[in-house]
């Protein structure tokens, strides 16, 4: 994998996570 293709997962998964803890606030 390229550096670019794990900056990518790395903010989907980021994205995903805020997703789920930001409507339990």
């Amino acid at each position: 994998m390229s550096v670019w293709q794990l900056v990518a997962v790395g903010l989907v998964m980021l994205l995903g996570l805020v997703g789920v803890l930001l409507p339990g606030v």
